[in-house]
């Protein structure tokens, strides 16, 4: 079990378009391929260690040509970053796609995938390691566009600009939030769980099960569960391909050994039984969970947002329906992804989190979470 406190999500919105385009370098002296773009600087994040979880690229513009003696066929578009202050030889690619394209002249937009530098650097290159120390990193930024004719010729352009990413480190156990000129965020508490398999299983991924928890969004709570998996593993489960994934929530508000209500995602079993990807089930009286048909599955209320986008399951629930006047709650997520496939759990003891007593609805191997005053 893996616990760290208070990193940022600072993600550095598109790459805009601005300036002048940069004549063909190669090919036809009378071809001509532009391509433009300005670097968004993040502003600063503030948090209690100095710690920076991601820096996200959006990346868009145009490309235009003209001029060219073969119709073009393809522009590619590149993304490249290097260390503030190297030479340009130690540019490296980040992100890249291409895109049909036709015709003598004429112009075509580009939209490339988000990318983290912090994947590309180290988390550690944009962190600030001392007490009330503000650091500012550059990163060098260069997106460059190859126009491929029908007859095999190339035109090509590029675009250079320098991006800051600054990081106060306050040293305080005060709720902190982030700022940016596109967006940041601290979460308040990270916990994670491995993948765990057979090893004659049919799938096997060493990934993570992660669990993100904020306050003081709105009066809401804020849980981000992560499927992190390597990115050369032969399968993944959050793309929901041969498996029958499923991610689900417990919570125990008043800490006293009982769930109270459990969140789930599972479209195998709840598009036939509800029309949707989620939902909810709450503890009867008496206490049941679902595993009593008295107690069933139902739509998620309307005062929690739930949602997903690729390995990301975001659950939002209000404040009020963790806090019954006592400080503490219980909390955890599970995974599992049905036959000879990874189960993860992130609760207190390893590979565990649901547990048999009370008709599976105790909470022992929940993990125990603190309600931060003032984060209404």
């Amino acid at each position: 079990m893996d616990l760290d406190r208070r990193k940022v999500l600072g993600t550095v919105g598109g790459l805009a378009i601005a300036g002048s385009g940069l004549a063909a370098f190669t090919g036809s002296a009378a071809a001509s391929v532009s391509t433009e773009f300005k670097a968004n600087n993040a502003g600063t994040v503030t948090t209690a260690d100095g710690s920076v979880r991601k820096v996200m690229v959006d990346t868009s513009g145009t490309v235009s040509w003209s001029g060219l003696d073969s119709p073009a066929d393809s522009a590619e578009v590149t993304l490249e970053a290097k260390r503030h202050g190297v030479g340009a030889a130690h540019y490296s690619e980040v992100a890249s796609d291409t895109y049909d394209v036709n015709g003598l002249s004429g112009e075509a937009a580009f939209e490339l995938p988000t990318v983290d530098l912090t994947e590309h650097f180290g988390d550690d290159h944009f962190e600030s390691d001392t007490d009330g120390k503000l650091t500012a990193t550059w990163v060098d930024l260069r997106v460059s566009v190859t126009v491929t004719s029908q007859d095999g010729s190339t035109n090509g352009a590029n675009a250079a600009d320098s991006m800051r990413v600054r990081s106060k480190n306050e040293a305080s156990d005060a709720n902190i939030d982030g700022e940016s000129d596109a967006s940041a965020s601290s979460y308040d508490q990270f916990y994670q769980g491995e993948y765990y398999y057979d090893s004659d299983d049919e799938l096997q991924i060493d990934g993570k099960l992660k669990l993100f928890i904020y306050y003081g969004r709105n009066g809401n709570v804020v849980f981000e569960v992560v499927l992190d998996e390597p990115d050369d593993a032969i399968d993944h489960l959050y793309t929901e391909s041969g498996t029958t994934a499923n991610v689900t929530m417990g919570f125990d508000v008043d800490a006293d050994g009982v769930g109270d209500f459990q969140i789930a995602w599972h479209p195998e079993k709840f598009q036939s039984e509800l029309g949707s990807d989620w939902g909810y089930s709450g503890v009867t009286s008496t206490p049941q969970w679902e595993k009593d048909t008295s107690a069933g599955w139902s739509n998620v209320p309307t005062d929690i947002s739930v949602s997903k986008a690729g390995n990301t399951f975001t659950f939002v629930v209000p404040r009020s329906r963790l806090d019954d006047g006592g400080a503490q709650y219980k909390t955890g997520a599970y995974m599992a992804a049905g036959g000879e496939a990874p189960n993860a759990a992130v609760g207190s003891k390893d590979q565990s989190f649901w547990s048999t007593k009370n008709n599976w609805t105790s909470s022992e191997y929940y993990l125990t979470e603190e309600l931060p005053t003032g984060s209404e």
